[in-house]
This record gives C-alpha cells, structure tokens and sequence, in this order.
C-alpha cells in the first residue's frame, strides 16, 4: 500500500479531539441497524459470557465490532485489521480510549502476507458490514486464511435483492 500523505503520529493528533464526532458520522453512514447487528454478532458467539477470548475484527473500520464484543466479553484481546488507514486510526483511538487490548494492523486483504503482523490463534474472526465490498470472488486466500486463524468465523453483511454496491 502507499504511504500515506501525512504521518501517523499527525493523522492521530488531528482526530484526537473529533473521535466522537467522527464515530457519530460513520454511524449515520451504516444506518440504523448498525446497533442491532453488532449486537447480534457479538451475542452469536458460542462462548461462555465473561469468558477472556481472543477475536480478530476483520475489515475493522473504526473497530465497532471489536467494541461489541469487549461489551459481551469484557475480558477479550480484540487485534483489528483493515486496509483504511483513517478508519484504523479512529479504531485505534476509540480502542485505546476504551481500554482494549490488541494490535492494530493496517493491510489490505487483497496483499499477501496480511496475516503477518497478527498474533493470530483465535477463538473467533468477526466482521460486519464488509466482506461485501469484495469482487466477487472474494480472494480465496482471504477466505482461506479467515478459516483457519480461528474455529469460527461470524459475519454479518447486509442482504439485497438488487446489487448496491461497488
């Protein structure tokens, strides 16, 4: 990936004022359902409540779904991933605003060697709201790889009859 026009150490001091401002508009982006389906995700854990898992959000955004998670498990190690160097950023801040533990990788899927910098042995993969922006086939490396970091992979994506994205 490219480096990005500015450092990381300025892209953090330049949102670290605006973060709730800034997850308040992502979430308007996903819509109303966001609340319910990350909710839905993180309950869907075979798993006891309490119980200190390791998860990994996938395509991570601003890192909502390891925040739900850590409300269900408070004890769990979240590591997130994704390819937006903004979004990551956010994640990062919120993350580490909320006391969560984990690495923060920032990669795209699409690139070998994205597994790399994860720690990896999970008890779950968990993304909502992304795998659809994948070309169809999603790359099968990715998908590969996603079943074999963890002995369960939950997802929530959106359905539609109709085509709406990309």
């Amino acid at each position: 990936m490219p480096s990005p026009p500015i450092s990381q150490a300025e892209i953090d001091a330049r949102i670290a004022d605006h973060i709730d401002e800034l997850l308040e508009l992502w979430w308007a982006e996903q819509g109303a359902s966001k609340p319910r389906d990350l909710e839905l995700i993180a309950l869907a854990m075979p798993f006891p409540r309490g119980e200190a898992i390791r998860a990994l959000d996938l395509c991570c955004g601003p890192g909502d779904v390891g925040r739900a998670i850590r409300q269900i498990y408070p004890k769990a190690h979240v590591d997130c991933i994704d390819r937006d160097l903004f979004l990551a950023s956010i994640c990062r801040a919120a993350n580490h605003r909320a006391g969560i533990p984990g690495t923060l990788v920032v990669r795209d899927l699409k690139e070998d060697g994205w597994l790399d910098e994860l720690p990896g042995n999970y008890d779950v993969v968990a993304t909502v709201n992304a795998i659809h922006w994948f070309a169809l086939p999603m790359p099968i490396g990715s998908a590969t790889a996603c079943r074999s970091l963890a002995g369960r992979v939950c997802s929530n994506e959106p359905a539609s009859s109709t085509s709406t994205c990309c």
